[in-house]
């Protein structure tokens, strides 16, 4: 399973899996657990034929494949989540999903055409060739036999996965824009209090691929009621402990998902009694809070006298 590789289009750098490290690390693994021949397997005293370019996962399965269980300790996704980012790799049209109640079969669309296999001559004779010439000769050769031979064939791999030809890429993107610099005004007018965004050149990655996530995100009136919501927030706003959320944190895709949860709401309880859940999911009790207003003042008030 471990031997082998797999190949990989450059222009996948342009593509909107690029931007989201979860989805281009998710997708990676993928394309590195399809099987590269058809075959057959046993589970549950049934025969399941797997067919070239799938395999055979379950949403537990997936997670421990994705997080080795040396770094699990930190994962950042649970199970569900890991599978709902699959699900949105199908939506996008990279693979496809077949499941029943024992597991699932996850094939990758047009694996033929971009993870064609030479035949194992080729590669002998190849190997043979490479090991009598020089460095310079190795190099040069690699350059032509990846330019001519291979370059018309990935490049029509690519455009079968984006769904867009070569033309009409730059086309797309105009007519897809994504306002980021609206959805960053809209952020600094209705979250005066929070920190001011002073580079966007990591930051709009992000906030195109949150916008892409969800349907519904893709109107600027619903980032005008997620910030209204934020700013609402006394935890978020630094009203709790003195910490406030920038942009950056906001759109992180495990943050954002804590927020739209209901994770930092203020909630009034019977009894006039105001709770807030901080960003380690533990009540904040309004006790808690006066106390460090009360330490917050008397701080302030040491500095002013001294």
């Amino acid at each position: 399973m471990h031997r082998g590789y797999v190949k990989l289009w450059r222009k996948s750098i342009d593509t909107a899996i690029w931007e989201d490290e979860t989805l281009w690390r998710l997708w990676t693994l993928c394309l590195m657990k399809a099987s590269h021949k058809n075959t057959e397997t046993i589970i549950g005293r049934k025969k399941v034929k797997i067919s070239r370019g799938s395999f055979i996962t379950g949403r537990q399965r997936l997670w421990e494949d994705f997080y080795p269980s040396r770094t699990r300790r930190n994962r950042g996704f649970s199970p569900l989540s890991l599978w709902r980012s699959l699900k949105f790799l199908e939506k996008l049209g990279n693979l496809n999903i077949n499941s029943n109640n024992k597991f699932s079969i996850v094939s990758i669309n047009n694996y033929d055409t971009y993870n064609s296999c030479d035949s194992e001559d080729e590669q002998h004779h190849e190997q043979q060739l490479n090991n009598k010439r020089t460095t310079s000769e190795q190099q040069l050769n690699t350059y032509k036999n990846n330019k001519n031979n291979k370059n018309n064939k990935n490049k029509k791999a690519y455009m079968s996965e984006t769904g867009n030809s070569e033309n009409d890429i730059s086309e797309s993107d105009s007519k897809n824009k994504i306002p980021c610099k609206e959805i960053l005004d809209l952020y600094h007018s209705l979250c005066p209090d929070l920190p001011k965004v002073r580079s966007t050149k990591k930051l709009f990655p992000k906030i195109r691929s949150r916008w892409r996530d969800e349907k519904d995100r893709q109107s600027l009136e619903w980032w005008k009621c997620f910030f209204q919501e934020i700013s609402e927030s006394r935890f978020l706003t630094g009203k709790v402990n003195g910490w406030k959320a920038n942009l950056s944190w906001i759109v992180g895709p495990e943050n954002m998902e804590k927020i739209l949860n209901g994770a930092y709401k203020s909630n009034t309880r019977g009894g006039g009694n105001c709770n807030l859940i901080n960003m380690h999911g533990r009540v904040v009790s309004e006790n808690q809070i006066n106390n460090m207003r009360a330490l917050e003042e008397a701080r302030k008030g040491i500095f002013k006298n001294g």
